[in-house]
């Protein structure tokens, strides 16, 4: 579990520190104050810098990766006979607009470091852009060795600069390529021993497809019965749950529950309030002994029905060794999440406001405000400044 907060360099944050978290974190702030931010971040951390990561948080957004080979690795007959140019001269103008560079602070490359991790940790996460010259003729050989691998005939040029995103976390490393030396790659993944378990439930809801596959993992188990409990915060008549085939000719899953007088229908009938439930409490035991990072808490969900889902995730935060982070622009859930912190004193909730600091030397800059056990039950609406 992460005691503290430190991120650099990255999105909107020049410089973002939160030097206490607790097992619970209810992140609060205007509308582009970086609530989300500060969730993408945990992912990149969690993942230990993955271009699978960096990739699907740019694409959510709408920005620039890199792009994926047009041909099928496997697919032998799509490399026969092909040909693929390869070009050791690729130099970008570092005016040009990169794969990612827009996670770094003013969306642009720069000398400093992408920063995430406890504070004044040694196993924080480092991403640096680096402009390497000079490839030798060695490492071309090696790109061509590995292309032959897959019967393609290869026509290298001279070689000058290689750009790349380096990450480090502790003793691990690896690098991203900007400008691929060759169209077929495979994006770059991290060392599965520097990496942390996550879910990450968005705004969105998941497909019943993916909550199928989430079920699948506490069939017949006691966490079932959580799940159903859950549920009953929405219709207390519910006595079952099961994941079946919607079509028969194909693989589509949806979720049917039965009431207490034998009716049964399908879940999402009953509309977002009680889909939102679900993904909440499947996700959340699929984040055991790892990060649940929510976008968003009070998404669908009618104010009565926050405070006992708090109190669930409260309970099984410390029973599957799980640390949350939360965010939300309602009230409601800052009120229900700050009534089961204080009454729940062995598992310690903390709420993080983040504003942008109004003084002359860092104006502008985000700052957070931290209320815990102590100063929680002080806490007011115009304090927060949900909207």
């Amino acid at each position: 579990m992460m005691n503290s907060l430190d991120i650099s360099n990255f999105k909107g944050f020049k410089k973002l520190s939160i030097p206490k978290l607790g097992r619970l974190n209810l992140i609060v702030g205007k509308n582009n104050s970086g609530k989300s931010s500060v969730l993408e971040a945990l992912m990149i951390y969690a993942s230990g810098g993955s271009e699978s990561i960096l990739r699907e948080i740019s694409i959510s957004h709408d920005e620039k990766v890199r792009q994926r080979n047009p041909y099928n690795e496997f697919n032998d007959s799509a490399s026969d006979n092909k040909t693929l140019e390869i070009n050791f001269d690729v130099d970008f103008d570092v005016n040009d607009f990169f794969p990612y560079e827009h996670l770094f602070y003013g969306r642009r490359f720069n000398k400093n470091q992408i920063i995430i991790g406890e504070m004044d940790g040694e196993e924080q996460l480092n991403i640096s852009f680096i402009k390497r010259r000079g490839i030798s003729n060695n490492k071309k050989n090696e790109f061509i060795k590995m292309l032959k691998q897959f019967d393609l005939e290869v026509s290298p040029s001279e070689s000058s600069a290689l750009n790349v995103l380096e990450v480090k976390k502790g003793r691990f490393k690896h690098s991203i390529s900007l400008s691929e030396p060759f169209s077929f790659s495979n994006m770059a993944d991290s060392d599965e021993r520097s990496r942390i378990n996550f879910k990450h439930v968005k705004t969105s809801f998941e497909s019943m497809d993916t909550l199928g596959s989430l079920w699948d993992k506490i069939t017949l188990t006691e966490f079932e019965k959580v799940v159903i409990k859950s549920l009953r915060l929405i219709e207390p008549s519910i006595m079952d749950l099961r994941f079946i085939n919607k079509y028969e000719r194909r693989s589509s899953r949806t979720a049917i529950i039965k009431l207490e007088d034998g009716s049964i229908f399908p879940i999402k009938s009953m509309g977002d309030g009680i889909v939102r439930v679900l993904e909440l409490v499947l996700n959340l035991y699929s984040a055991r002994d790892g990060f649940f990072l929510i976008d968003e808490f009070d998404n669908g969900l009618h104010f009565s029905v926050q405070k006992p889902l708090w109190e669930i995730i409260f309970n099984l935060s410390k029973y599957l060794n799980i640390q949350v982070f939360a965010t939300t622009h309602s009230w409601d859930c800052i009120q229900s999440f700050t009534e089961v912190a204080l009454e729940n004193k062995d598992v310690d909730g903390t709420l993080l406001k983040i504003g942008k600091s109004k003084l002359s030397k860092n104006k502008g800059e985000a700052i957070v405000t931290v209320f815990n056990e102590d100063t929680l039950s002080t806490i007011t609406q115009k304090m927060v400044e949900v909207r």
